[in-house]
């Protein structure tokens, strides 16, 4: 995989897996799914609030008061990493900020349009792909399924000419002495 991040890339962590941490949690420390249910909705009402940070504090909290279920030690080492998990990916989780901006927090929306866009066009039976190919039938694909369909033969010709010529400025503004 191939991503170019920069200062507009906006790095989030998909809140399904977030909520699958949290339900393992939940396994933990519940018994009955119902009641996990309710410690996995409470928790995940915290996190999209940005409350990562005290959903980490209190899970840990939970371990000392609570008994766990099973091995203990084996038991606190799954929560620790469940734990570790939302603090090495807290930067990632600011999902209140990122709704207020109208964000997707989860990558199904994402997917499908990889899907539809990419993989559809660009799987088929016996294709064989160059980068260079593949960048090239992506560009058209997009602009075929979106409403720039309209500009991309005008725009195509701007950057052939571009590319052709890389040096008519140079000549902009001359024109020839023709004598006869």
């Amino acid at each position: 995989m191939y991503l170019e991040f920069n200062a507009r890339t906006v790095p989030i962590l998909d809140i399904l897996h977030v909520a699958s941490y949290i339900w393992s949690a939940a396994k933990l420390f519940e018994q009955d799914e119902g009641t996990r249910k309710q410690f996995t909705r409470l928790r995940l009402a915290r996190i999209l609030n940005g409350e990562v940070h005290t959903v980490i504090r209190g899970l840990r909290q939970l371990a000392t008061r609570r008994q766990l279920k099973g091995d203990p030690r084996q038991q606190l080492e799954q929560l620790e990493q469940i734990c570790s998990y939302f603090a090495k990916n807290a930067e990632r989780m600011r999902y209140r900020e990122y709704l207020a901006l109208g964000y997707p927090i989860a990558s199904g929306a994402v997917e499908g349009a990889c899907g539809h866009l990419a993989k559809d066009r660009m799987e088929r039976s016996g294709m064989r792909w160059t980068l260079e190919g593949a960048r090239a039938m992506l560009d058209v694909r997009a602009a075929f399924q979106s409403d720039h369909w309209r500009h991309f033969p005008e725009w195509r010709a701007e950057k052939e000419v571009a590319n052709a010529h890389l040096h008519r400025s140079l000549v902009s503004g001359y024109t020839p002495a023709i004598s006869l």
